[in-house]
C-alpha cells in the first residue's frame, strides 16, 4: 500500500525583475448594477486565434443607445472602441473582435450605459490573450514549462481539491502527461494519485536551457549557506512565514544534451509537513553571462492569466521575503 504523504507543495516563480507565477478558478464576468458583461468571461483565456464576441446585458431602465464598449491593453498600447460595431437589442448588445484589435497580455473590457434619470452604470471584464503560448494541454500540464509538460515539478498544478484528505488536496497526474516508453506506453499514475501532496524531501525540477550555475552564482553542495543569501539567484521560500529554506542546486549529470538537462534544487533538510513553498528564479545566466531567466518561459508575459491568478489563490509571503 502506498504511504500517503503530507503535503509539501512547491510552486515555481520565474523572476527577471520579479515575475510572479503562482492558479485559481476562472470567475464570472463582473456586473455593474444594471449592466453585465457576459462574454468574454472575467478572468478567462482567449483562444490563440484571438476571435471572440463581446456580449453585454442591460437591465430594464438602461438605454441600449447609450451603451459604449471599449477594449484596452495599456501594456500593449492598444485601445479599441467597439461601440460602432455593436449590434443592439432591447436588453443586450454584441460586437465581434479579432486579433487585429488585440495585443498579447491582459485586455480589459469596459462597458458603460445610462438611462432616463439614472446615473451611468459600468461593468468590467478582463481576459488574457497569449497567441505564442500553447494552452491546449492546460488542463493536464504545467504552463510554466512550455516544452516539458510536468516541469517544474512538483507543483500545486498537479493537485485537485479533496476534502477527504489531511491536506484538503490530492495529487492528480494525468496518464497522457506521464513519461512514455519507446512503444508509447505511459507510466500509470494511479499510485501517485493516492497521495495528498508531495514528499517533503523531494527534489525540485525545472528546465532552463543553457543555464550555467557557476556564472549564475547558485548555491552548490559545497556552500549550502549561500542559498540563504538575500540576493541569491535561486530561493526556496515558505509561503506562509517568508522564511528561506536551505538547499543546493545542480544540473542533471545524466542528461544526454544541454537542451534536455534539468535544473535540480535539493532541499538541505525536509520541507515543513503540510507546508506550501515557492521557488523563485532570478538573474539566471549562461556560460557567457547572458541572462537566461526568460528561457524558462519563452514569450510568457508576467500577467498570463492562468498563472498570475495563482498569486491570489496562495498565501502571500511577507514582502521582505524577496528583496
Amino acid at each position: 500500500m502506498t504511504r500517503i504523504r503530507r503535503r509539501a507543495l512547491v510552486l515555481l516563480v520565474a523572476l527577471s525583475g520579479v515575475a510572479a507565477l503562482l492558479a485559481s478558478p476562472v470567475r464570472a464576468a463582473s456586473s455593474g448594477g444594471g449592466i453585465r458583461i457576459v462574454s468574454p468571461a472575467d478572468k478567462s483565456q482567449l483562444p490563440a486565434a484571438g476571435n471572440d464576441t463581446v456580449l453585454v446585458e442591460l437591465h430594464i431602465g438602461l438605454d441600449p443607445s447609450s451603451l459604449h464598449v471599449v477594449l484596452s491593453n495599456p501594456t500593449g498600447g492598444r485601445t479599441v472602441d467597439l461601440t460602432p460595431r455593436l449590434v443592439k437589442g432591447r436588453h443586450s448588445a454584441t460586437a465581434s473582435f479579432g486579433p487585429a484589435d488585440l495585443a498579447p497580455g491582459i485586455t480589459r473590457v469596459t462597458a458603460t450605459a445610462s438611462g432616463p434619470g439614472k446615473p451611468v452604470r459600468s461593468a468590467v471584464s478582463v481576459f488574457s490573450w497569449e497567441p505564442g503560448i500553447d494552452v491546449a494541454a492546460a488542463d493536464r500540464c504545467e504552463l510554466l514549462g512550455q516544452n516539458r509538460c510536468l516541469l517544474p515539478f512538483p507543483s500545486d498544478r498537479f493537485t485537485v481539491a479533496d476534502p477527504g484528505t489531511d491536506t484538503g488536496l490530492r495529487v492528480n497526474l494525468k496518464l497522457e502527461s506521464m513519461p512514455a516508453n519507446t512503444d508509447g506506453v505511459h507510466i500509470d499514475p494511479t499510485e501517485w494519485n493516492r497521495s495528498d501532496g508531495f514528499s517533503p524531501g523531494a527534489m525540485i525540477l525545472a528546465h532552463v536551457p543553457g543555464i550555467d550555475l557557476g556564472t549564475t552564482g547558485a548555491a552548490p553542495v559545497t556552500d549550502i549557506a549561500r542559498s540563504l543569501d538575500a540576493n541569491a539567484p535561486i530561493v526556496l521560500i515558505d509561503a506562509v512565514t517568508g522564511e528561506h529554506h536551505p538547499f543546493f542546486a545542480e544540473l542533471d549529470a545524466t542528461a544526454t544534451s544541454d537542451q534536455t538537462r534539468a535544473l535540480i534544487i535539493r532541499p538541505a533538510r525536509n520541507l515543513r509537513e503540510g507546508g506550501r513553498y515557492i521557488v523563485a528564479l532570478r538573474r539566471l545566466k549562461d556560460a557567457r553571462h547572458d541572462p537566461r531567466a526568460q528561457s524558462l518561459l519563452p514569450g510568457l508575459p508576467r500577467r498570463h492569466h492562468d498563472i498570475h491568478s495563482r498569486d491570489r489563490a496562495a498565501p502571500a509571503p511577507p514582502r521582505a521575503a524577496l528583496p
